[in-house]
Formats: C-alpha cells, structure tokens, sequence
C-alpha cells in the first residue's frame, strides 16, 4: 500500500511543480508541445490558449464537481472549435458535426483512457483540418496527461482528512526521516537498520508520528503529511540525514 502512495503522491507533485514552470512562459511550452510544430505561424494563434488550459487545470486539480464539462469545454474554446474532447465513452461528436470529422485522436495516460479527441476539417476545405494533426496529436496527449492528474489529486483530496488542511503540524527531525522512508515504502525493520535504531523505537516514533498527524494508520500518515507540505515523495533520502 505504501508503495501506491508514493507514486499516487509523486505524480500529483510532479503535476504542481512541473506545471507552475511550463506555463510561465511561451519557450517553456513550446518544449511541451513541439518548437517545430508551434514555429509555424498557422499554430501559433493556439498558444495562449494552451497557456491559459494548463494554468486552468492546476485549479480544476483537488474538484470533483463538473471537472470534466469543464474541462471539455475550455479544450474546445482555447482550439477555437477546432477540436472536440468527448468523455465518458469514446463516441462521435454529434451528428450536426459529423461531415466535418476529419481525424479522432485517443485521449489516455498510460493504461488509462478517457475517450477521444476528434479533429474537424475547415469549413471551405473539407480535406484540411482546422488544427493540424501533428498539433491535435500532441493535445491528446496533454488531455490524458491532465485528466489523469486530475483523477489522482482529487482521490489524495478524498482520502485525506479535511483538518489536515487547517492546522499547524510539526515533525521532528528524526520523525521526518522516518515519514520519508515510509514514503520510499521502507517497511519497520529497514527502517531501524537505516537509522541505526531497534524496530521497537521506530514503532514508537511512527506512532508518535500518528498522533501529531491525527491519523491511525500508514496510509493516512502519508497523505496527511504530504497535503500539510512535511514532506515530498520527489526527495530522496540521503545518506548523511541517518548518520
């Protein structure tokens, strides 16, 4: 279980740091969505809008209520009707639009799928699409990206208890080293020949560790300690913090 922990806790700090940095400038996501295809004149009217959908996103991650409609519709807004996001099965757009399909793109992280991105053909041009497909490509990708991200930050909100987020809580040194390998899925025994200490003491301290987080279990402990900014699952656990 602790090892589902880190990589669900991973991720979404993953998402909050590496997309507070990519959106701050044009260069930054051009490196996301390809400098060749946004170097094109034709592509680049779509590139405030990508901005704007991403630092979007980054409120939309924590929410359950009407995600996804929204979602969908800033997809379609910032593409300028170009594209069309359908979730919830991977159907067709509707038939009013149905001559206009020109290409539809699978949207999924990994494993996991969401649905589709259908590209529609310019009005006058029924050959050309409005949005290049190598473009349209790189949004799905990113879709899936985020939907993904928005699945596992509102699922570490859930589990996490709402208290966490309005008090003040402390760990002492060795009482973070231990949460850290916790977080690394290090169980007790490793844990006390990391740190040089018997199993019965590192008991001691994780349950310690419980009570000033207002938790019971490991799980919880993680999630608490993560959402209250005690600890990240991106660091790593040096050598010279257990000597």
């Amino acid at each position: 279980m602790a090892d589902i922990s880190v990589a669900v806790l991973s991720f979404q700090r993953n998402f909050q740091r590496s997309s507070g940095r990519f959106v701050s400038s044009k260069r930054q996501l051009g490196s996301i969505l390809g400098d060749t295809l946004l170097n094109d004149e034709n592509n680049k009217k779509y590139l405030d809008g990508f901005m704007n959908l991403l630092t979007m996103a980054q409120s939309l991650c924590g929410q359950t209520e009407g995600v996804a409609e929204r979602f969908c519709r800033e997809v379609q807004r910032v593409t300028q009707g170009a594209v069309q996001l359908s979730l919830e099965h991977p159907s067709l757009p509707e038939e009013s639009h149905m001559e206009h399909l020109l290409a539809s793109f699978p949207v999924k992280f990994g494993e996991f799928s969401y649905g589709r991105l259908h590209v529609f053909a310019h009005p006058t041009q029924s050959c050309t699409p409005m949005m290049p497909l190598a473009l349209a490509h790189s949004v799905a990708l990113i879709c899936g990206w985020l939907l993904y991200t928005f699945e596992i930050s509102a699922l570490i909100q859930g589990q996490t208890p709402q208290e966490a987020n309005s008090i003040c809580l402390r760990l002492t040194r060795r009482q973070r080293q231990i949460v850290v390998l916790m977080l690394h899925g290090y169980d007790q025994d490793t844990i006390s020949e990391k740190l040089c200490i018997s199993p019965a003491t590192v008991n001691k301290h994780r349950q310690n560790i419980y009570q000033e987080l207002g938790v019971h279990d490991e799980i919880k402990a993680l999630l608490v300690a993560y959402q209250a900014g005690l600890v990240s699952p991106l660091e790593r656990p040096l050598a010279e913090d257990y000597e």
